[in-house]
């Protein structure tokens, strides 16, 4: 997949593009990603590791994105994301251990008169509340 980038040198392109396609950066890769920046190793693991929207773990088998764009935000969104760093036990951009779910913020769906905003896999649920959400994730827990 790198060598589709010619002689592209550009460290965030090229973990970017692997976050996309794979959902995250294999271990692995971080000796090519080092040869083709230039770069030593610990410096491409140190970049992604700083990262919080790069990963070095595989993708949960389910996303979770809070919305933290401006009307959500006004209508407690924050809140939501606390609620739901806490009942998943992991911070956002990051996945649960037995990688049942990955968190992320997000910044609107577009949905902004239905707000606070919550997708969980490919549905948005609107009007969202903190027990409406545990009760939403904790039945996303239990699927695995």
């Amino acid at each position: 997949m790198l060598a589709e980038f010619g002689d592209t040198i550009e460290l965030r392109l090229l973990t970017t593009t692997l976050q996309q396609t794979l959902g995250y950066v294999p271990p692995p890769a971080v000796p090519l990603l080092a040869e083709k920046t230039g770069l030593e190793r610990a410096q491409v693991f140190e970049f992604i590791e700083s990262d919080a929207q790069l990963s070095f773990k595989p993708p949960g088998r389910h996303r979770v994105a809070i919305c933290l764009g401006k009307n959500c935000s006004q209508r407690g969104a924050a809140t939501l994301a606390e609620e739901a760093m806490r009942t998943l036990g992991i911070d956002s951009f990051r996945v649960t251990a037995d990688f049942a779910v990955r968190l992320e913020s997000f910044y609107c769906f577009g949905r902004c008169k239905d707000g606070p905003n919550v997708l969980i896999d490919e549905e948005i649920h609107g009007t969202m509340t903190s027990a409406k959400l545990t009760e939403l994730l904790r039945g996303v827990l239990a699927t695995g």
